[in-house]
């Protein structure tokens, strides 16, 4: 061993970035460790810090800079499918980096829905004070239910920046009986709204330039670039640090607590590497097994595809932005929550001006899928899967909000002059009312898509549940000093863009390793979950 901290944190990207800040806040000696770039902020390429114009597109395109994308990540999306490439970040910030830009809060009601799986202290009261701490918004935060002054910055567009996508949206929605909601965010809000996004003075904003940046000052934290963990050194039960890999060298580092923080597509992976997941797996790979628990089952990822909208006078946004308008509603079928059905504004493009687009996003999903390791190298990508429409349920939701949107938008007219006079797929067909289910369903296989939020691959519950990996708390079962800190502790993906979720995670495990010397009002969770 040749270095270690009293906390090594693995990820520096949405929650590892939060828990590694809000240690070396509190005094506690940190080894951030990221397999991606370590930049500074004032080293940021253009590129990165300008919102791509397809900010709604759940992908990213050519203009991500070099080193800000692992290209090392394939997901099979279909069980029948072939591994395709999957969007991750990578560097100080992870997918914060890349991402479109939205920060959206799950239903609050969801989390005493994690409480009630098994998840205490993680219900809507415990968590609502992390959402809120970590929040600086600009026109909310001084309601009670939200935060001022945090490191994530959030902000809303005005109807006068507004586009085509954006109007029609609005509108329609407004027109079906849907409710106009200022604030997303708020407690119990559903309906049509302004999109809450992440942005500072007009430019995207990290997880590396809230929580690492600030802290950067401080001799307690210190931050690893180009460090690839291979996995987790568990002896006698116990993590007593990791071995990386940079430079072409092994080396190992100790640790008091070793938090893992990699990434729902990698935190699964350095697990069962490290002999902690599926004992037939591992034996099969000739990894010697330290835990027997089903890391990487029941992986989990959102459903979404595109609607084009052929519009009359249709213009893009005044302020550049592909969308700035979201609507968020119920079902009301069996099996599903509040929140499980969302739609996003896409404005037109200046050289596409008669060409808008509707983002479909079912918020909640029951389809499952796995990762595993297929090597013990960790340069060998893992196998994942996410089984998308898997669960006959999903495909049930599917239908409904295709067909929720092609009502909604059949002869829509905005107030600004557009009017909208044909609903396609994204490859050109007609959409009509009158779609048989097999119609759907085949045109949901050919469009439909992940959104990049996968999550749930060591999930937390319960520990005496056969489905949980790691306690109300993020600790590893059975292993001492582990802790996971990442989307990969979702009981399920939650109803939601995943990224202030995240978030929240990092900052509520870092208070339960390291309390802050005032603890956060408003949480009951405090020694409840020992």
């Amino acid at each position: 061993m040749t270095i270690g901290a009293e906390f090594v944190v693995v990820g520096a990207g949405s929650a590892g970035a939060a828990v590694a800040g809000r240690l070396a806040e509190r005094g506690a000696d940190v080894l951030l460790l990221e397999a991606g770039a370590d930049w500074r902020s004032e080293e940021a390429p253009p590129d990165l810090r300008i919102p791509p114009p397809d900010v709604f597109a759940w992908k990213v395109g050519g203009r991500v800079p070099p080193g800000f994308l692992d290209h090392g990540i394939r997901v099979r999306r279909w069980p029948d499918g072939e591994a395709e490439p999957y969007v991750r970040g990578r560097g100080l910030g992870g997918t914060s980096a890349i991402n479109g830009l939205v920060v959206i809060r799950p239903p609050l009601e969801e989390f005493d829905e994690w409480a009630a799986a098994g998840c205490r202290g993680w219900s809507a009261a415990d968590v609502l004070p992390f959402f809120a701490r970590l929040e600086d918004d600009l026109e909310y935060g001084d309601e009670p239910f939200h935060g001022r002054g945090g490191p994530t910055p959030i902000v809303r567009r005005e109807h006068e920046a507004w586009g085509a996508g954006d109007h029609l949206l609005a509108d329609a929605a407004l027109a079906s009986g849907h409710a106009w909601e200022p604030d997303h965010n708020r407690p119990g809000a559903f309906g049509v709204s302004r999109t809450a996004l992440n942005i500072r003075l007009g430019v995207r904003w990290t997880t590396n330039d809230g929580y690492l940046e600030p802290h950067r000052y401080r001799g307690n934290l210190r931050i690893l670039g180009d460090a690839h963990v291979d996995r987790v050194l568990v002896t006698d039960g116990a993590a007593t640090g990791v071995v990386v890999r940079r430079g072409g060298e092994e080396v190992g580092i100790e640790a008091g607590t070793v938090v893992l923080a990699a990434g729902a597509a990698s935190s699964p992976a350095i697990l069962q590497r490290s002999g902690v997941g599926p004992a037939v797996l591992l034996r099969g790979l000739g990894i010697p097994v330290a835990a027997d628990l089903p890391v990487g089952v029941g992986m989990q990822d959102h459903l979404g595809l595109w609607i084009s909208l052929l519009v009359d006078g249709g213009s893009p946004a005044r302020n550049g932005a592909r969308g700035n308008v979201t609507l968020r509603y119920s079902s009301g079928l069996a099996d599903f929550g509040s929140g499980d059905i969302l739609m996003v504004a896409a404005n037109p493009l200046a050289e596409e001006p008669g060409e808008a687009a509707i983002g479909v996003k079912l918020g909640q999903v029951h389809s499952r899928g796995s990762l595993e390791i297929v090597a013990a190298d960790p340069d060998a990508p893992a196998d994942i899967s996410i089984g998308l429409l898997s669960d006959a349920r999903d495909r049930l939701l599917a239908r409904r909000a295709v067909r929720d949107a092609i009502a909604l938008f059949s002869g829509a007219r905005g107030e600004a002059g557009h009017r909208v006079r044909s609903i396609r797929d994204r490859a050109g067909r007609e959409l009509s009312p009158a779609m048989t289910d097999d119609e759907l369903d085949s045109l949901l296989r050919e469009v439909a898509r992940d959104t990049s939020h996968l999550s749930s691959g060591a999930r937390m519950g319960d520990p005496a549940s056969a489905t949980t990996v790691v306690d109300p708390r993020g600790r590893v079962l059975g292993i001492e000093g582990l802790v996971v800190a990442d989307l990969s502790i979702c009981p399920w993906v939650p109803r939601a863009n995943t990224h202030l979720t995240a978030i929240m995670i990092g900052e509520r495990i870092a208070d339960l390793l390291v309390p802050p010397a005032t603890p956060i009002e408003g949480s009951t969770a405090w020694g409840s979950t020992a």
